[in-house]
């Protein structure tokens, strides 16, 4: 066998030492045990200088009522709501902020719309800033929920007008009928006055009437009674039967009319950036048991890498060995 032959099948013997075993795998970190320590007390030390200096982030809420209709349905649905406060409202005001700051490299807040499980016509505004920016924080919500009520209570109030139009012409026709009404029994007092002394007449017509003269008259008379009468008969149809109908149709739209101006509501902040009780994202227990986490990981693979090097000098060692 030749020299080269001899190094081709030394170096095969020894990588056929690297073939993989959990044997194998659990000596590699038993051996290189401090080090896995050292890398995982590194990170848990590292995790928990951060949490010290880090400065807590707080959560600031807004909830936001939608205006009302008449309905008692909101004057937008919620999902159209956020969607606009989201592509729309919320770029403007940061826009708006960002020309006014003066210092160089601040950025204007930022939020997220949410819809609460339930929730039917709110709407939350989300921002997580540090306490020290509540101020800046609190003057954005205020003037995001600023924007949408203005523009949900424009039109509440286009639809107020219009229901307060429609309620002063039913009263003012319900006034209308009240004195038709009133013109109505005075005419049938009048006709009922006019029919009594005709019947009148009527009883003293037959002894007087002894010529043909006579008989004419009372025939007008006759025609006068039932006329009367008749003219009485359709004033009562129209005093008890359609001016009452007409005057309740109306008082039940007055009243649908009045129930829909009582559901109108505007839109209504509620605890604009209400800060929260305990600070949001990770705690410090749960950095320390991500630390952990991320030291095992970390230390294993540092263990295995630095098994690898070794066991590869150890190949160069020998093959210049060989070689010299």
């Amino acid at each position: 066998m030749s020299e080269e032959q001899q190094s081709w099948q030394h170096d095969e013997d020894f990588y056929q030492e690297d073939d993989i075993s959990l044997v194998d795998l659990w000596l590699v970190l038993v051996r290189r045990k401090w080090l896995v320590i050292g890398i995982v007390f590194l990170c848990i030390a590292v995790a928990a200088g951060y949490a010290v200096i880090r400065e807590p982030i707080y959560r600031y809420t807004t909830v936001i009522e939608l205006a009302r209709t008449g309905d008692g349905k909101p004057v937008e649905s919620p999902d159209s709501a956020r969607a606009r406060m989201t592509q729309v409202i919320i770029p403007m005001v940061r826009h708006e902020m960002a020309r006014a700051q003066t210092a160089p490299g601040e950025r204007p807040p930022e939020a997220i719309v949410g819809i609460p499980q339930g929730g039917g016509r709110l709407l939350e505004i989300i921002s997580e800033y540090r306490r020290t920016d509540q101020d800046d924080i609190r003057r954005f919500h205020e003037r995001l929920s600023h924007l949408l009520k203005t523009e949900h209570d424009n039109m509440v109030a286009m639809e107020k007008e219009r229901l307060g139009l429609r309620q002063e012409t039913i009263q003012e026709e319900i006034k209308r009928i009240g004195a038709e009404k009133e013109r109505i029994r005075e005419r049938i007092t009048e006709a009922r006055r006019r029919m009594a002394a005709g019947r009148t007449l009527q009883k003293r017509s037959p002894e007087e009437a002894t010529d043909e003269a006579r008989a004419m008259t009372l025939l007008i008379i006759q025609s006068q009674i039932e006329d009367a009468h008749e003219k009485i008969l359709a004033l009562e149809q129209t005093l008890y039967r359609e001016l009452p109908s007409l005057s309740d149709e109306l008082r039940l739209e007055l009243a649908e009319i009045n129930n829909q101006l009582a559901q109108l509501s505007f839109t209504k902040a509620h605890a604009i950036a209400l800060e929260s009780e305990f600070p949001a994202g990770a705690g410090k227990p749960l950095i320390a048991a991500l630390a952990l986490v991320l030291g095992v990981m970390l230390g294993v693979f540092g263990a295995f890498f630095a098994e690898f090097l070794a066991r590869a000098k150890a190949a160069e060692v020998q093959r210049q060995n060989r070689n010299g």
